[in-house]
């Protein structure tokens, strides 16, 4: 495998294998040590996409990562179906049918995704709108732009509560 993503990937510098599996869908995996996270990124725009899979390839999480990519709400719930996802990041304003917080709603009333963490990624940095997404069972917030700082530590709080 090539060094570096694809173009337009946004991953320099790891070892990654970019699958196409539906339309509006994109599995990217990285080489890592043995016993991995699987990060969905729910994002209608590639750049915050590629930023956030950066902020995520950069920290220490000590495992093997990857990245399973929806365009939208629909696509989301069904990786979540076929995938053993990890983690989820989910944009509050999607171009699609459902908006993040119905995406959210919708991945809380599985039983099995009770406890998935999930991250809400957004530009509402209304405080009644990060009330309302931790109500309906979000772990996190981060607002665009995104802090690099302030984002690692959050998503490294939570990651290492799923690792220990």
């Amino acid at each position: 495998m090539p060094r570096g993503g694809p173009p337009g990937s946004g991953v320099s510098g790891t070892r990654i294998k970019t699958v196409d599996i539906a339309p509006k869908c994109l599995i990217i995996e990285t080489a890592g040590k043995q016993g991995g996270m699987k990060f969905l990124i729910v994002e209608d725009s590639r750049t915050t996409s590629n930023l956030i899979k950066n902020y995520v390839s950069e920290m220490d999480i000590s495992h093997a990562i990857s990245f399973v990519e929806a365009e939208n709400g629909e696509i989301a719930l069904d990786l979540l179906e076929l995938h053993e996802i990890d983690f989820v990041f989910l944009d509050w304003n999607l171009s699609s049918k459902m908006t993040g917080l119905e995406v959210l709603k919708a991945i809380r009333k599985k039983e099995k995704f009770k406890k998935l963490p999930v991250v809400m990624v957004t530009s509402e940095s209304e405080k009644g709108n990060v009330i309302e997404s931790l109500k309906c069972g979000a772990n996190d917030f981060t607002v665009k732009p995104i802090d690099k700082k302030a984002f690692s530590e959050k998503v490294l709080k939570i990651a290492m509560g799923i690792i220990h």
